[in-house]
């Protein structure tokens, strides 16, 4: 009886072409196409900006820090907040990371200064990449 139902199956299975073609051709192309996309490994790197309003040692030291992370890698250093999102928009980086003015001296001071990421995440794999980076 098993036999028979699968006799039965196979032979419904191989009625149409459109049943091999999505059962077998199908699958073997997405599975090409996907290892094919990803055939260099995750991208590392990610370019993003950093903008510094404070200019003090430990601004620099902060970014010597972010640069230091293999995910994503300081290559723009817009001069404020409307040239980085330009620069995001744009394409050239795909995030920033904003230290404030005054930001060594509130931290030496005791009080909690803010820092700022901003991610691009319409492009997903980058912009989480730069976001887990931050």
């Amino acid at each position: 009886m098993l036999l028979q139902i699968i006799k039965r199956e196979l032979r419904r299975i191989t009625s149409r072409k459109i049943y091999i073609v999505m059962m077998l051709i199908v699958p073997l192309g997405f599975t090409f196409f996907f290892l094919n996309l990803m055939n260099e490994g995750l991208p590392l790197k990610i370019p993003v900006g950093m903008v510094d309003m404070d200019h003090t040692s430990l601004s620099r030291q902060v970014g010597r820090a972010l640069n230091a992370s293999e995910l994503i890698d300081i290559s723009a250093a817009p001069q404020d907040f409307h040239e980085a999102m330009r620069q995001v928009r744009s394409g050239e980086t795909y995030g920033f990371f904003y230290i404030p003015r005054e930001f060594q001296k509130k931290s030496i001071s005791g009080e909690t200064p803010t820092l700022s990421f901003y991610s691009n995440m319409t492009i997903f794999v980058p912009g989480s990449l730069s976001f887990k980076g931050f």
